[in-house]
């Protein structure tokens, strides 16, 4: 009991130092905070919003019109053999493969709300139902980085391959404790306009979540780039799917383990798809990126992403007991 007071304590002194830090560094680097600020601005309204929002909207009236039953029927058995999963997560499957990270997410919590799926069945699916979009992938990485789509297809493949393995080691590991929501009078079912109307409501409001985390992290990504070479765009992506998962509650620590063995299987296909359709060496050796390096960052950098992920451990343990 004494070792867990002093750790709390010891805990709230190291919150409110680095509290302390940020307040100053917010004066000292002022300008370079509004830079920052301002950049993520930019990228809202360039790049999340209109790849976002669409897909954002069209899940949620999914759910709420009762589409995504409709929709997962001729799908039902694949789903509930391979995933272990009711019908209606069929469409929102194929959304988090095709809409980005927040969708799947986002999704998961529409089923939850609506009562088309139990809550078990949705955390079990927002687990595995993570995925980068088509837009980044293939635009940003293929063209932009590598001036080359065969690329970003490659790694979308990839992705979207380790997204349903995990999908099916997912109900392996959960078999005792799967089942199926049957369908029951607590579904809500809207009429078209009005499932319109709070759809577009919904994809505003999670946009205007995703939206503050990402100016938020860019305002210090603007003070940081002072000291730091690289970001924190890993941790603000997790950010924005734990803001639109709601009040569905889900284990975070397997939620980051499954993100690692993700992104495992996606660099193994991706290495796999590079050998068969390309020379590997003339391909990465033409590619516009410069001066990158295999680990990134500095020694200085690391030391600083992974103090800031116990803190974030801690507060959501310290979350989770409040």
């Amino acid at each position: 009991m004494f070792i867990k007071a002093n750790f709390h304590k010891f805990t709230a002194a190291l919150l409110s130092l680095a509290i302390v830090i940020v307040c100053i560094m917010l004066l000292i680097f002022s300008k370079e905070c509004a830079d920052g600020a301002f950049s993520g601005i930019e990228m809202c309204i360039n790049v999340l919003i209109p790849s976002l929002f669409p897909f954002m909207a069209v899940s949620s009236f999914t759910v709420k019109s009762g589409i995504s039953d409709f929709l997962g029927k001729p799908f039902g058995k694949i789903m509930k053999s391979v995933f272990g999963l009711s019908p209606c997560f069929a469409p929102i499957l194929l959304l988090s493969v095709t809409g980005g990270y927040p969708i799947g997410a986002k999704s998961c919590n529409e089923l939850y709300k609506s009562g088309n799926a139990g809550t078990e069945e949705c955390k079990r699916a927002s687990m595995f139902m993570v995925c980068a979009g088509p837009g980044f992938l293939v635009s940003f990485i293929g063209m932009s980085i590598y001036n080359d789509k065969k690329i970003g297809i490659i790694m979308l493949c990839s992705q979207i391959l380790s997204v349903l393995i995990t999908g099916i080691a997912n109900k392996i590991i959960n078999r005792g404790k799967i089942f199926v929501t049957a369908k029951g009078s607590n579904k809500i079912r809207l009429s078209f306009t009005k499932s319109l109307v709070e759809a577009v409501y919904d994809a505003s409001k999670g946009m205007f979540s995703i939206c503050s985390f990402v100016i938020a992290f860019s305002a210090v990504a603007g003070i940081l780039s002072t000291v730091l070479d690289d970001g924190f765009g890993g941790i603000c992506v997790h950010f924005q799917i734990f803001s639109v998962l709601g009040n569905l509650k889900i284990n975070k620590l397997i939620f980051f383990c499954y993100r690692i063995i993700q992104g495992i299987l996606t660099a193994l296909f991706t290495y796999i798809g590079m050998l068969i359709f390309y020379d590997t060496k003339s391909v990465f050796s033409v590619g516009t990126v410069s001066g990158s390096s295999v680990y990134g960052g500095t020694a200085f950098s690391g030391i600083a992403l992974t103090a800031l992920m116990i803190c974030f451990l801690f507060l959501l343990k310290n979350y989770r007991n409040n």
